[in-house]
């Protein structure tokens, strides 16, 4: 497989457009890898929701083909499932996912952490 999962868990906004976002776009553009997803959990969230430099990033990450999830438990948590879905980011549930990916050992990369399973 040439996928890449972003486990995003660091709310940082630096860590969220110099890493996090920058990667995974340039990633695309030179096609480091076929299909990048990055998945939102907890915190990371509320800056996809405040920070206006961020979403702006997001919006070019997804036109480059970046794939954008969030956690279905964190965004009903926070109750931002609705807000999330109508600024276009798909809501789900990850557990069993991220369960499946680690062990099929498919790349994972962890933020702040770097996990390749």
């Amino acid at each position: 497989m040439n996928n890449l999962y972003i486990l995003w868990t660091d709310s940082n906004p630096t860590t969220a457009t110099n890493m996090v976002l920058l990667y995974a776009m340039n990633a695309m553009k030179n096609k480091w890898w076929e299909k990048i997803t990055i998945i939102s959990c907890g915190a990371t969230q509320q800056l996809l929701l405040t920070n206006a430099n961020i979403y702006e990033m997001t919006q070019g990450a997804k036109h480059l083909g970046v794939e954008f999830s969030c956690s279905l438990p964190s965004a009903t948590a926070m109750k931002n499932k609705e807000r999330l879905e109508k600024l276009g980011f798909e809501v789900k549930e990850w557990g069993p996912m991220l369960t499946g990916i680690i062990k099929s050992n498919e790349k994972l990369k962890h933020i702040p952490v770097i996990y390749f399973s």
